[in-house]
């Protein structure tokens, strides 16, 4: 968006330039690669995947059903406040009690999230935990059923893959290099 609208016409020209003018250009998948390309005929474009450790992963499955993790900043263009209309929608329309708890790790508009949701009457199915290391996220990814990211506008976001990396489903917006790596039903 930067480069193709908000920089104007004095700026882009200089964007194609520098990317031209790279020795090579590394960009974290295929789609991302065709853009640069496309941007920039004349850019040499590598491909390099973000990549994660894969965890020791314990015998049983410890997720808790219902638990619904998120790992990012919290901002709007992380999508936070549509999932949790989401949440608010799953449990309205949830026959009996919903297991539903959201965890929103990161940093952010806390509060924003806080008052959002207790506006949509769940307030007591979220947990915001703030930023955590190494060593909490793969605890709340051991204890999650679902990861989501529900972003606008992603590159490859590590986040996402170190949920895959812990055999989690993962629920995700189709934005940047994501439906090169997450497909329905893998």
């Amino acid at each position: 968006t930067f480069a193709t609208e908000e920089s104007g016409t004095l700026l882009r020209p200089w964007i194609r330039h520098t990317l031209e003018a790279s020795s090579l250009v590394i960009t974290l998948s295929e789609g991302w690669s065709q853009f640069v390309h496309a941007f920039a005929p004349r850019a040499r474009v590598a491909v390099v995947p973000n990549s994660v450790a894969l965890p020791d992963l314990p015998a049983r499955d410890p997720s808790i059903p219902g638990r619904i993790l998120f790992l990012g900043r919290l901002e709007a263009a992380k999508g936070v406040y549509e999932l949790l209309e989401a949440g608010a929608r799953i449990v309205r329309e949830t026959a009996g009690p919903s297991p539903l708890r959201l965890v929103f790790g990161g940093e952010g508009d806390a509060s924003g999230l806080r008052r959002r949701a207790a506006e949509l009457g769940i307030a007591e199915r979220i947990e915001l935990p703030g930023w955590v290391g190494p060593a909490e996220r793969d605890a709340e990814l051991r204890k999650a059923a679902v990861f989501c990211l529900p972003s606008h506008a992603e590159g490859l976001p590590m986040s996402m893959l170190e949920a895959m990396a812990a055999r989690k489903a993962v629920v995700a917006t189709a934005v940047g290099g994501i439906p090169e790596t997450l497909r329905d039903g893998d």
